[in-house]
């Protein structure tokens, strides 16, 4: 006898496979499910750039990597050995405040303490500059000006604040070329030679990570560039093609190889991108407990300063990047991506106005910035701080106006001494591109006068070196301009910044000569 066929069993089967399946999708869509390698994409996008602007060259990382380390093992061997002489010679004098700062000490002026203490760490790191310099390190420096493109290779894993390994090594490479320039006195190509390598410090750090490394390769930019004119307040007796040389030095490394500000906006856009994959799931929920995986307890909790901080200074921009965290953080992911790619276009907007165009886009910028604070911590944390964009602009007047000053130089060493009554007299001797600041887009405020202050807006002391003109940006109008000269962009940079004289502390040094 043929059985009859009963499709309900089938049926019950069928649907409890179903249910299974779509319990399943829906457990899986709650997870957060990264589909998109960002951190590849970065290290390629990254890569790309640098060969748009040096060429199309293999990644030299693996040569940048063991270059950086020799250097880091040969600074902190020599760096080892002074502490321990200082430790030992020194152990009846502990009150000396300029005591360990060796290789630093080059870029300061003496503010305190005693004379003698001053002069005893400075004869200190004089020697151990001599000991590098003896050990051959120039020739392993001069090899990082060589490597062009280099990335670190990508790693599997969310933004984190700092990826370089050897942000530390390179601050005492910038201090190394530094006291290089600063005792080359009239040797003209050790001079050029710690410029160059000490902007190229500079440059490749600017391209390695995240916000604070490209922050902090600027900053090299501009202290090469600061100290290489304080070089050249010193020792006034450059050559005309030396005078040369240094501007196409600043053109080549500063404004062209260091990357710029819409290569740290991409790389900001992919990190975030990459974390909001990692925080929310297939369907748009936040995912709480990826959230704080990545985002522990106070990561958002700094709250901003109390007054706001109008200048370009690295750790008032870093800090701007926090905000106190909401209760509840956005739930949804479309929302919370909205929010960040609007910053996201407003920025790139404003880092390309020109003159007055840049303070109404700032403010614009800033304002909805701060609409984050109760919105979306995730874009709020991660998004590029408005004040980038001042950042970028105060590099951009810093190396230009060098070359304003590179100019006048070779004004005068043609002329006698002779000072320009304008800028207009220097004819074809100031490039094109320097002839307005890159900020205001007007012409450099131009004096041939000393200026009596310091940068600080102190007077100046005995013993003060000045320039005998003075060179400087105009304040953007509606900006208040700077009374202390420091370096923000917006009320105008004094480029002509005059050495300060000592000022010792008078008890410690009425003590030591007692």
């Amino acid at each position: 006898m043929v059985r009859a066929f009963h499709p309900r069993p089938l049926l019950f089967l069928a649907l409890v496979s179903l249910a299974l399946a779509v319990a399943s999708c829906d457990d899986g869509q709650d997870q957060p499910i990264a589909t998109i390698d960002y951190a590849q994409r970065l290290h390629d996008d990254t890569l790309a750039r640098q060969r748009e602007v040096m060429g199309e060259n293999e990644n030299q990382w693996p040569r940048y990597e063991s270059v950086m380390a020799e250097l880091e093992s040969r600074l902190d061997i020599v760096k080892r050995a002074d502490s321990n002489a200082f430790s030992a010679a020194e152990k009846s004098d502990p009150e000396n405040v300029w005591a360990g700062l060796g290789l630093a000490i080059f870029g300061m002026v003496p503010h305190r303490g005693a004379p003698e203490d001053f002069a005893a760490e400075h004869a200190r790191a004089v020697a151990m500059f001599e000991d590098l310099r003896a050990q051959g390190i120039f020739d392993i420096t001069a090899e990082l000006s060589d490597l062009l493109v280099t990335m670190p290779p990508p790693e599997d894993r969310p933004f984190e604040l700092s990826t370089q390994p050897f942000r530390s090594t390179s601050r005492q490479l910038i201090r190394l070329q530094n006291a290089r320039m600063h005792l080359a006195g009239d040797d003209e190509a050790q001079l050029l030679s710690g410029l160059q390598e000490g902007l190229t410090v500079g440059r490749h750090i600017s391209w390695h990570g995240s916000v604070p490394e490209w922050m902090t390769g600027q900053l090299l930019v501009r202290i090469a560039v600061q100290d290489f004119l304080r070089a050249l307040l010193r020792q006034p007796t450059l050559s005309d093609d030396t005078l040369a040389r240094a501007d196409a030095l600043i053109v080549l490394e500063g404004q062209t190889r260091t990357a710029g500000i819409e290569h740290v906006i991409h790389a900001i856009d992919l990190t975030t991108k990459d974390l909001i994959q990692r925080t929310y799931s297939a369907r748009g929920d936040l995912h709480i407990e990826s959230h704080e995986r990545y985002f522990p307890p106070g990561f958002f909790d700094t709250p901003p300063p109390e007054e706001p901080i109008d200048n370009d200074d690295m750790f008032a921009i870093f800090g701007s990047m926090y905000f106190p965290s909401p209760e509840e953080p956005y739930d949804s992911r479309k929302d919370v991506t909205v929010w960040f790619e609007t910053l996201q276009a407003m920025i790139l907007e404003a880092a390309r106005a020109k003159g007055i165009d840049v303070l109404p886009a700032y403010d614009e910028t800033a304002a909805f910035a701060q609409t984050a604070t109760p919105h979306a911590p995730l874009a709020a944390g991660l998004a590029p701080p408005p004040r980038l964009i001042f950042f970028q602009r105060g590099l951009d007047l810093e190396l230009t106006g060098t070359r304003v000053v590179l100019s006048i130089e070779r004004f005068r060493l043609r002329n006698g001494g002779t000072l320009p009554a304008s800028l207009d007299d220097l004819g074809s001797l100031l490039p094109v591109d320097t002839r307005t600041d890159p900020l205001t887009g007007t012409p450099w405020v131009y004096e041939p006068t000393p200026i009596e202050a310091d940068r600080n807006g102190d007077p100046l002391l005995e013993g003060a070196l000045a320039w005998p003109y003075t060179v400087r940006s105009a304040a953007l109008p509606g900006a208040e301009p700077n009374a202390r000269w420091q370096s923000n962009p917006k009320g105008g940079m004094l480029i002509t910044a005059p050495i300060q004289g000592p000022k010792y502390d008078e008890i410690e040094q009425d003590s030591g000569n007692g």
